[in-house]
C-alpha cells in the first residue's frame, strides 16, 4: 500500500490566494492520499477555516520576496526598515520552516503563490521538491518587483527542484514556463452542482474584492458616478474590507463630491457574498491585471452578470467562454466610457436580455473551473512528482 504524501503548503494568510487554496484541500480531502500541513503568518484569518476542517497549521513570520513599495508617504517612511527587516524576518522563517519540515516528514512543498519564496529555499536545502503556484503577474508594471532581481526569481523557476503550475495561460506565458517543468491547471472555484439561478434581480452593482487602484476601483467608482447622473435607483455595493489609508482617503473624497454617499455602499467583509452575487443585476470586475479572477468565475456560478475589464485573467474567462459555447459569456469593457455605456445597457435591457449569456457562462466555469477537476489535476501532479523522485532514489 503507498503511503501517504506529507505536503506543506505556504499560504498568504488572506485574500483570494487562499480561498483557491482551501477550495484546493477540501477537493483533495476526498483522495484521502494527502496529509497537508498549512503554514500561516501571524494574520491569522486562514486560522479558523484550518481549525474548522481539522487540518494542522503552524505559525511562522514570513514576508513576501519583494521589493518594498514606494508610492504613498506612509510606505516611503517605513521603506527603509522594510527592506531591512524583511530579508531578516524570512532568513528566520527559513530555520523554523526547515524544522517543520523535518518534523513532519514533508515530502514535497507548495508554495501557494508566486511572490513567496521561502518554501523554495526550504525546499532545496533539503532536497526535496518544491511546486510554485503562480497566480499573479510580476514585475514594475504591475507594482510587483522581484527582490533581489527578476533573474534571481526566473533562475529558481527554472531550477530541476522545482515545479510551476500557472492558474491561466496568461500567466504561464508571462513567466515564459516550459511544458518541462510547468504545467496550466486552473483554479477550482465550486463544485459542480453548486451552481444557482435567481431570475428576480435587485437594483444595485456588486465589487468584490481588495479596495486598491491595481483592483480597479478608482476607475469603478468615476464610472458608476457618471452612470448616476441619469439613473436615481441603482446602488454600488462594495465588498471588501475597508481600512483606511491614503488611497482609501481619496475615493472618500471623491464619493462625498459626487453626493452619493448612500448610494455607494462599503458592505465591510461579508459572509453572504454568494447570495449578494446571485440578487446583483451584475458584477463588476475592473481590476488592472487580474491573475484568474476568482470573483469572475464565483459570480457565472452564482447565476450574475459579468461586466469585466478585457484583459488578463478577466479575459482569458471570456475568451474561454466564447471558445467554449460560441457566445460570450460576460460584457467586456476597455474604458470608463465603456464600463459606463454598460451598466446603462444592463439597466435597460433588463436581465431576460441576458438569461442566455448567464447560463453560458455557467456551463463554462463548470467545465473548467470546477473543484473536482482542479483537483484530480493537483492529486496527480503530485503522484507524478513522486514517482519521478522515487525513480531517482532507484538509479
Amino acid at each position: 500500500m503507498n503511503r501517504k504524501i506529507n505536503v506543506l503548503y505556504i499560504s498568504v494568510g488572506e485574500g483570494g490566494s487562499d480561498i483557491a487554496l482551501l477550495n484546493m484541500l477540501n477537493g483533495l480531502s476526498v483522495y484521502e492520499n494527502i496529509n497537508p500541513v498549512v503554514l500561516v503568518n501571524p494574520r491569522k484569518v486562514l486560522i479558523p477555516e484550518l481549525e474548522s476542517r481539522n487540518i494542522v497549521y503552524k505559525i511562522v513570520n514570513y514576508k513576501f520576496s519583494l521589493w518594498p513599495r514606494f508610492n504613498y508617504w506612509s510606505e516611503k517612511i517605513r521603506y527603509p526598515w522594510r527592506l531591512i527587516s524583511n530579508p531578516i524576518k524570512n532568513f528566520i522563517a527559513v530555520k523554523k520552516i526547515i524544522k517543520i519540515a523535518s518534523d513532519y516528514n514533508i515530502d514535497i512543498i507548495h508554495t501557494n503563490v508566486g511572490v513567496i519564496q521561502i518554501g523554495y529555499i526550504v525546499a532545496k536545502k533539503l532536497g526535496i521538491p518544491h511546486i510554485w503556484h503562480l497566480r499573479e503577474y510580476q514585475g514594475p508594471e504591475f507594482k510587483m518587483c522581484q527582490f533581489p532581481s527578476k533573474k534571481f526569481f526566473f533562475d529558481k523557476l527554472n531550477n530541476d527542484n522545482n515545479y510551476s503550475i500557472a492558474i491561466t495561460n496568461g500567466v504561464y506565458n508571462h513567466f515564459k514556463l516550459n511544458q518541462q517543468n510547468s504545467c496550466l491547471i486552473y483554479d477550482g472555484v465550486l463544485k459542480n452542482n453548486q451552481t444557482r439561478f435567481i431570475l428576480e434581480k435587485e437594483k444595485y452593482f456588486l465589487f468584490v474584492g481588495k479596495i486598491t487602484d491595481n483592483k480597479g476601483v478608482t476607475e469603478l467608482l468615476e464610472a458608476f458616478i457618471e452612470f448616476a447622473k441619469t439613473d436615481e435607483l441603482y446602488e454600488l455595493r462594495i465588498v471588501a474590507k475597508f481600512t483606511i489609508n491614503e488611497y482609501t482617503r481619496t475615493l472618500i473624497k471623491k464619493i462625498k463630491k459626487s453626493g452619493l454617499q448612500d448610494r455607494i455602499k462599503f458592505l465591510g467583509y461579508r459572509q453572504d457574498t454568494y447570495e449578494l452575487m446571485s440578487t446583483a443585476s451584475a458584477l463588476i470586475v475592473p481590476s488592472k491585471f487580474e491573475g484568474f479572477g476568482l470573483t469572475t468565475a464565483e459570480a457565472m456560478f452564482n447565476g450574475c452578470l459579468v461586466i469585466g475589464k478585457d484583459i488578463s485573467g478577466t479575459k482569458e474567462q471570456f475568451d474561454n467562454g466564447l471558445k467554449e459555447c460560441g457566445l460570450e459569456i460576460g460584457i467586456r469593457y476597455s474604458t470608463l466610457k465603456e464600463l459606463t455605456l454598460a451598466m446603462n445597457d444592463v439597466k435597460t435591457n433588463g436581465i431576460q436580455h441576458y438569461v442566455e449569456q448567464i447560463k453560458n457562462a455557467q456551463a463554462t466555469v463548470k467545465g473548467l473551473y470546477s473543484i473536482e477537476k482542479n483537483t484530480q489535476e493537483i492529486n496527480l501532479l503530485y503522484k507524478k512528482t513522486m514517482n519521478k523522485i522515487n525513480r531517482r532514489i532507484i538509479k
